[in-house]
C-alpha cells in the first residue's frame, strides 16, 4: 500500500495559526508534567497556559472556518 499525500491540505494545513497552537499545547504539556509528576504545584500557571492554549485553539477553528 502506498500513501497518497494531497499536497495543498498539507499546505493548508501547516498555517502560523496550526503552529502557535502546536507551541502552546507544547509549553501546556510540559507544565502539565511539571504539576502530575513533580513537586510543581503551580497551578495558576497551568491554569493561564490552559486559557492560552484555548485561545490559540480558537484562532485555528477561525482560521479553518470550522465554526
Amino acid at each position: 500500500p502506498y500513501l497518497i499525500v494531497d499536497l495543498k491540505l498539507c499546505n493548508r494545513t501547516q498555517t502560523p495559526e496550526v503552529e502557535e497552537f502546536v507551541n502552546a499545547f507544547d509549553i501546556f504539556y510540559f507544565e502539565l508534567k511539571q504539576v502530575l509528576f513533580h513537586k510543581n504545584d503551580d497551578l495558576d500557571s497551568l491554569y493561564n497556559r490552559l486559557n492560552t492554549m484555548s485561545e490559540v485553539y480558537q484562532k485555528v477553528n477561525n482560521s479553518f472556518d470550522l465554526i
